[in-house]
């Protein structure tokens, strides 16, 4: 099926309920834009681009970077309640081993950002200037 003029230029047609243009152009004169500045704002809130698969990796990354720092802070307050103990060299070792592996995530995540933050850096100023009026 061939896209209309409209569809190719990605424009929409809606139909706001009685009084929401009022509503938008007052609130788009509140942040200095235009009434469709405003209303693609809006919707990039309410429905955010997907992450690309490099930035998705990242933060899948800095999601199990986080769980490991929560699970060595309990290890370090089960640290200092088990000293003296037998069990505080379990203890001890499951700390060094969570530690590595917090570091092979960091790594990784080091490599992401070096590899790839010219290119992120310079599709996010693409994009900003796409966006503009």
């Amino acid at each position: 099926m061939t896209k209309s003029k409209r569809e190719e230029a990605g424009q929409i047609v809606i139909r706001p309920p009685a009084g929401m243009r009022d509503r938008i152009k007052a609130a788009a004169e509140a942040n200095n834009r235009s009434m469709n500045a405003e209303i693609v704002a809006t919707l990039e809130e309410k429905y955010p681009a997907p992450a690309s698969p490099e930035a998705q990796k990242w933060l899948d990354l800095e999601d199990q970077i986080q769980a490991k720092r929560s699970k060595l802070d309990e290890l370090w307050e089960l640290s200092n309640a088990t000293k003296g103990t037998p069990e505080w060299h379990e203890v001890a070792d499951e700390y060094l081993r969570i530690s590595r592996e917090m570091d092979q995530l960091n790594q990784q995540q080091d490599l992401l950002t070096g590899l790839d933050a010219v290119e992120m850096i310079e599709k996010y100023f693409r994009e900003m200037a796409t966006r503009r009026d």
